[in-house]
């Protein structure tokens, strides 16, 4: 046993892009998902309206609140202009 010696050396090679919680070089690039155009515009409203924050109960809470007074809106503009 004596006479042999083992030593190791360890080599540290730079990554593309690594921190704390490891390398995210490996991982591919994800291709943006086909939308439609109503899709599209459903988002870009979730978006602007801020419901998206909302539970689901609350968006369709929302929702309908929305189509009941455009609904309303509309009966009254055709009311008093027709």
């Amino acid at each position: 046993m004596s006479g042999s010696s083992t030593t190791t050396t360890t080599t540290t090679t730079a990554k593309a892009f690594e921190n704390d919680y490891g390398d995210f070089s490996q991982f591919k690039k994800g291709k943006p998902a086909k939308q439609t155009l109503g899709e599209h515009i459903y988002l870009q409203y979730l978006l602007v309206s801020g419901i998206y924050m909302l539970e689901p109960w609350e968006q369709r809470l929302f929702n309908w609140i929305i189509i009941f007074a455009l609904t309303a809106f509309t009966a009254l503009i055709t009311y008093f202009v027709v």
